[in-house]
């Protein structure tokens, strides 16, 4: 993924579905299997969060947040936030 660029598609669709499998399945699946997942799209992806759902990934120097968020309507929306620059 080139430096600045808003992450593809396929990533964010990915964590969409995942969040709403998480939704059935936290009780019983393993959370590396869903961070393994989101590393076939998003290869920098280093970490997978619970509660809230979401994903630690790097672009270029910086350090992202993706995180899923229900809206008050039951819409899912990612919210993504930068969290750190590396030197």
């Amino acid at each position: 993924m080139a430096k600045g660029k808003e992450p593809p598609k396929e990533f964010i669709d990915l964590l969409a579905a995942l969040y709403e499998r998480w939704q059935d399945e936290k009780d019983y699946e393993d959370p590396r299997d869903y961070l393994k997942a989101i590393q076939q799209v998003m290869p920098t992806a280093t970490k997978l969060t619970k509660n809230p759902f979401g994903v630690i990934y790097e672009n270029g120097k910086t350090v992202f947040y993706a995180g899923v968020k229900e809206t008050a309507d039951g819409k899912l929306q990612i919210i993504i936030s930068p969290i750190a620059v590396k030197k």
